[in-house]
């Protein structure tokens, strides 16, 4: 702490002293030994190593921003022709399976309604299942996943066909 009383001289001095004291120096000691093993490591390291890394490193970033990293992955792995949707496609497609789960739910809604209507005595658990356990929208679900499935296999063949 800055002393004002003190003679300015004293303002100059350190705190800190580097002298050997108490039970300190076997951990200065190691910390140096822990300091010069590294040094000798690291100098020990053939120099093509680190060029080599740095090479691989600069490939990495720039097949990376050039989009050509995925280029060695296996074919088919994105789906026909492999090709890969862009940002708005996928957007299109999510907002096009919002639509449908929205669509099927309103039917669940409706389908509901309907059964409750025909059938009074029906009892349903809190899961949504009746009596018997069973869910009884299995077709449905069925037929809306699909259906999903042909929306966006045809979305796919569209943008192939405008990719090439």
């Amino acid at each position: 702490m800055f002393d004002e009383l003190a003679p300015i001289p004293e303002w100059f001095t350190t705190t800190y002293s580097g002298g050997f004291t108490g039970g300190s120096w076997p951990f200065r000691a190691l910390a140096l030994l822990a300091l010069a093993g590294a040094g000798a490591w690291l100098g020990s390291q053939p120099a093509e190593t680190l060029s080599e890394m740095q090479q691989h490193s600069q490939q990495f970033v720039e097949e990376l921003y050039s989009g050509k990293l995925l280029e060695g992955a296996a074919p088919g792995a994105f789906g026909p022709g492999r090709n890969i949707p862009t940002f708005e496609e996928l957007q299109r497609l999510a907002e096009q399976e919002d639509e449908v789960t929205e669509e099927a739910g309103t039917a669940g809604d409706d389908a509901a309604a309907a059964a409750g209507q025909a059938d009074p005595t029906a009892q349903a658990s809190p899961g949504g299942a009746d009596a018997a356990g069973e869910d009884g929208d299995d077709e449905d679900d069925d037929e809306d996943m699909a259906s999903l499935e042909a929306s966006i296999m045809a979305e796919l063949r569209a943008a192939e066909q405008a990719a090439e």
